[in-house]
């Protein structure tokens, strides 16, 4: 079993001015050729792994003797990402870990963060990790420096073992060389388990200054669960310790124990049977003759009688309501909101924090309040998240929905129906300010529907289904007239308005598409909309097509062919080309042109 080094003061001082140290210390393990675009360009890249008491550290050697910045570095070089995964006793793919993302010459937050945690995408930003390049020669060093409160519940002392897998991209003329640890086809995948390789952490030796780990193994809880103090101390001889843990002053648990010579890991059950309902602040202080340290751990308990309650009141409100209408719609999604707190509260991990729940259980009691008293949930000026019943299979969808602040009833409003990307849902309409800025100063509702399940490029009946159906809902719960309904989508979605325009022709009088694809989604059942059979759909329908000489996930190179054709055909298709852009949906280099488009046809 691999090691996950222990390093102490001294040695990790030493470390960050100099990762290079790492390979006079410790032997590295080099990552396998997994996909080679260039086999002439292949370089070797090794790893290791260390930590400290504050620290986890991934450091990856590359004998390549210049580094170049693309778009998305961890996809497409030169860049990495590496998976944290906790094991499971039969060591087959888990689906618990961090997918973490790294694009070393990125001053982006794509620099380093969260792409995926637990199947699902995160795209969470990594605060105060740090990321730092050392050249040696004709060699780089890549140091990640990650706090452990930054990847939660992981931390070195308490743990004896853990999963590790990292994928090294390295940009090359023809594309990008793609490197593992071990072998796995879905570590870029949502909503997929992953491999990983067991390493075991180094436990330390004996060390003058005390170095310790306190945690609960739990956040949240009822008040059947039990809860337990977790303490590791490292020290270099026998010690005597005082345990106490307080909430509010009040002691709740103390108790005495002794740590001896090197690392000893020790637990105690806390009793919670006293402590009310909601979230409660708790003191650990861990005291010896010459040591002393208090560190606060937050932990909610909670019954699950108020929220099947909230569950019985909706559903009340849902079998009351008979009149189809924007209070209906609002009902669904009050009902859809409910599944997926439900949803949320099996999911939880133990070291989750319980807040997300809580104020979602707040929302959704104020959001019934509102609706209760005759209001609706389609709110202007802001990004929403509601829910729809699908007439196909009666399943509670999500949907994301804009309208801007000055929609007024029965005027002049366009609908741009817009398809995500893969990797993400239909919440990413959220992130591209400029679009939100375009629909507000144009009149414009976006309505961003969920595709169902893994990347299917929009190609399974029930996306395509969903698709139609909720933009003939919106369109007419909103008063939009028939021939302002366009689609369009980024990415993904870029080859989903061709997928979903081909399935539903008659709903849709326009199509924008930014870094879209026209073969996608043929492995999932699509077409190739560059066919000579396929084209004539495209010969009336107004187009606007974005896309940036440097998109590497859907290769400009490799489009150009099927933008001349969409030229040569007598429709009314616009492609604008940005050189130096890479994989991007609306950016302020197309926000004039998609306006002046939108006024020529709308």
């Amino acid at each position: 079993m691999d090691l996950i080094h222990y390093l102490g003061k001294k040695m990790e001082g030493e470390l960050i001015e100099s990762p290079f140290s790492a390979w006079k210390w410790f032997e590295g393990k080099r990552l396998q050729p997994y996909i080679l675009d260039s086999t002439k360009k292949q370089t070797d890249i090794e790893n290791i792994l260390c930590y400290s008491e504050k620290n986890l550290y991934i450091i990856v050697k590359t004998n390549q003797e210049v580094l170049k910045y693309r778009d998305r570095s961890y996809q497409n070089g030169d860049g990495f990402h590496f998976v944290l995964a906790k094991p499971r006793e039969d060591y087959l793919p888990t689906n618990e870990f961090y997918v973490i993302a790294i694009s070393p010459l990125d001053t982006s937050w794509r620099n380093k963060f969260i792409w995926y945690k637990n199947v699902d995408l995160s795209m969470k930003s990594l605060e105060t990790t740090k990321v730092e390049i050392y050249k040696k020669g004709r060699e780089h060093f890549i140091l990640v420096q990650i706090p452990w409160n930054e990847i939660e519940p992981l931390k070195g002392l308490l743990f004896k073992a853990y999963g590790f897998n990292i994928s090294y991209v390295q940009s090359v003329k023809e594309g990008k060389n793609i490197y593992m640890l071990k072998e796995d086809r879905y570590i870029q995948n949502e909503l997929s388990p992953r491999e990983y390789l067991v390493y075991k952490f180094e436990e330390p030796k004996a060390i003058e200054q005390i170095e310790y780990h306190i945690d609960l193994s739990t956040k949240h809880c009822d008040t059947s669960q039990m809860v337990f103090i977790k303490i590791a101390i490292v020290g270099d001889r026998k010690i005597q310790f005082e345990l106490k843990v307080l909430e509010q002053n009040t002691i709740i648990l103390r108790e005495h124990f002794e740590a001896c010579e090197g690392l000893t890991r020790i637990e105690f059950p806390l009793i919670i049977s006293k402590l009310s309902h909601g979230n409660h602040k708790l003191t650990i202080e861990l005291n010896s003759k010459s040591f002393h340290a208090k560190e606060e751990r937050n932990i909610y308990i909670y019954d699950q009688t108020r929220f099947k309650r909230l569950s019985e009141d909706i559903k009340k409100l849902w079998d009351e309501n008979d009149e189809e209408g924007r209070i209906k719609e609002s009902i669904a999604s009050l009902r859809f909101y409910d599944k997926n707190l439900w949803k949320l509260l099996t999911v939880l991990k133990s070291y989750e924090s319980f807040d997300g729940i809580q104020y979602f259980y707040e929302k959704i009691t104020e959001d019934l309040k509102k609706v209760r008293a005759g209001d609706h949930l389609f709110e202007k000026g802001k990004i929403v998240r509601l829910g729809h019943l699908s007439q196909l299979d009666n399943s509670l969808e999500p949907y994301s929905i804009f309208i801007p602040s000055n929609y007024k009833e029965n005027e002049n409003y366009k609908l741009l129906v817009f398809l995500h990307g893969s990797g993400s849902d239909d919440r990413s309409i959220k992130n591209n300010v400029l679009l939100h800025r375009f629909a507000e100063e144009h009149n414009m509702i976006l309505l961003a529907p969920y595709a169902r399940g893994t990347s299917h490029f929009y190609c399974t009946k029930e996306a395509m289904e969903d698709v139609v159906e909720l933009t003939i809902k919106i369109s007419r719960l909103l008063s939009i007239k028939d021939n302002h309904i366009l689609l369009g989508g980024f990415s993904m979605g870029g080859y989903g308005a061709y997928r979903i325009y081909d399935y539903s022709p008659q709903l849709f009088h326009g199509l924008v598409v930014f870094s879209g694809h026209h073969s996608l989604g043929e492995t999932y059942g699509g077409a190739d909309y560059s066919k000579d059979d396929k084209l004539p759909l495209f010969e009336r329908i107004p187009m606007i097509v974005f896309h940036g000489t440097e998109d590497r996930n859907c290769s400009y190179e490799e489009l150009k062919p099927f933008f001349n054709k969409l030229s040569d055909q007598r429709n009314k298709c616009e492609i604008h080309i940005k050189n130096d852009v890479g994989h991007s949906c609306l950016i302020k280099e197309w926000y004039e042109p998609l306006a002046e488009w939108i006024s020529k046809h709308y």
